[in-house]
């Protein structure tokens, strides 16, 4: 008998320990995580909607959450969409999504944005468990269960401790350990019963517009950017994890009728320029081939035809991601070919095929030259700033460099260089330290018109 008091006893210690543990890390979750994420607001709002008779799904990453528009897209396409699409979503996720909308409503088809990053690089941990979270809330425990064995059980997951940590999501996603910081987001719990309302004081410049969609403002200048600043594709390997996971999503929508749309996002044209040596177009061949095989469509925004669409500068946030005018623009043109490609058009003419990679590259889809900027080197010793001037060029052309210097008394820039196919220029120091802005101008040889320029201070 003592002895089943003393198992009792210790069962009890042991349930008492786990209940002050679990209610620790509670707490401290209510503390340390941000309450009113992209990834909470946009599931909140679509549980307030699950009245709606939605027949399009969105789903992916930023890539779809902050460029596909829903309402840019029904009224071109008379759709009733709604996007479940998260920051860095996983395309395990986006199954997962996909299973709860097709559960919930009688989907016509779905729509995912994907970059070449979606299949190269692995999914990042943090949003998983946010989308775990977001997900879960207001789903039954067998379906929260579900959640927690897709993250738990998957195979890189699980071997790693990263199958026991997702239970300390404020490891993941924090506010930091600021006092006021902390005080305001348990504020924000309190006042905010809508983690829409909170939103905007989680991120101010992340705009909610509905139907799961937010997105920012702001216009990407490449002209007086670094190349560091901005961010190129690249042509490395698909993962095969990835490419599985999204075969899965692939076949999940065929299986269910669901016709899938699989766009690639619109990047800037420097960036698709940059490709024009690489095995990039061969790589997203493949991803095509592989969308078709599985009974998806595929549309690559970047190979558009001008006279149908184009991805203009003022429509990026960024280098990677549209701002809201061009979300706007680019689900207008999503809904056109939908509808086109659903009443049996040749939705085709308006891509460039990537078996014409050359052509494309050679289209009125590029300026001759769309990206310039310079790195510099300080010599000491021969008392010269040594400039060497890089650019993105159409296949063929052969570029001009120019240099000018800013007079900081009148504001304006002396020619240092004229133009000149030498992309180098050896600026004299003058004695000690100092500054000087430098100007960098180009333009295809044989005409007159300045193309691209590029501004920068030189500190030496």
């Amino acid at each position: 008998m003592r002895s089943s008091n003393k198992v009792l006893r210790n069962v009890l210690i042991v349930l008492l320990f786990v209940c002050v543990a679990v209610t620790i890390n509670v707490l401290i979750t209510l503390a340390l995580e941000p309450y009113g994420t992209a990834a909470e607001v946009t599931w909140y709002d679509y549980r307030s909607s699950a009245d709606e008779d939605i027949d399009t799904l969105i789903v992916g990453s930023s890539f779809a959450q902050r460029n596909a528009d829903p309402y840019a897209l029904d009224e071109a396409l008379g759709s009733n969409s709604f996007s479940l699409s998260t920051p860095a979503q996983s395309f395990s996720n986006a199954l997962a999504s996909l299973e709860t909308a097709t559960e919930d409503h009688d989907l016509k088809r779905a729509i995912i944005f994907v970059g070449p990053e979606s299949f190269q690089t692995e999914p990042w941990f943090n949003a998983q468990v946010t989308f775990l979270q977001a997900k879960s809330r207001g789903e039954s425990i067998p379906k929260v269960l579900q959640n927690v064995g897709r993250l738990v059980f998957d195979e890189v997951n699980f071997a790693s401790s990263k199958s026991i940590t997702w239970m300390f999501p404020w490891c993941y996603s924090s506010v930091g350990y600021d006092v006021e910081a902390i005080q305001q987001n348990l504020d924000n719990r309190r006042n905010y019963p809508n983690p829409i309302d909170a939103a905007s004081i989680v991120d101010p410049t992340w705009h909610y517009m509905g139907k799961g969609h937010g997105g920012y403002e702001g216009e990407l200048i490449r002209d007086k950017m670094w190349l560091h600043e901005l961010t190129f594709t690249t042509d490395a390997p698909f993962l095969d994890k990835n490419v599985a996971d999204f075969t899965r999503l692939l076949d999940f929508a065929e299986e269910h009728g669901i016709e899938l749309y699989v766009g690639l996002a619109p990047r800037p044209e420097f960036d698709n320029l940059a490709h024009k040596k690489d095995n990039y177009p061969k790589l997203m061949a493949g991803l095509e081939k592989l969308v078709k095989d599985h009974g998806g469509v595929y549309y690559d925004f970047n190979m558009t035809r001008r006279d149908f669409y184009h991805a203009e500068e003022d429509g990026f946030s960024d280098s990677q991601h549209l701002n809201i005018e061009g979300g706007k623009s680019l689900c207008t043109a999503l809904g056109k070919l939908i509808k086109e490609e659903e009443s049996g058009g040749n939705t085709k003419a308006h891509f460039y095929a990537y078996d014409k990679w050359d052509e494309y590259l050679s289209s009125d889809c590029f300026d001759p030259v769309e990206y310039a900027h310079f790195t510099y080197k300080i010599n000491h010793d021969t008392g010269y700033v040594e400039i060497t001037a890089h650019s993105i060029a159409q296949p063929g052309v052969t570029v001009e460099y120019e240099y000018e210097i800013d007079n900081p008394i009148n504001g304006m820039y002396i020619n240092v260089r004229p133009f000149d196919t030498d992309p180098t220029y050896h600026y004299p120091m003058h004695a000690g330290n100092g500054d000087v802005r430098m100007r960098l101008s180009v333009r295809e040889k044989g005409t007159k018109k300045t193309i691209r320029t590029f501004y920068a201070d030189i500190f030496y």
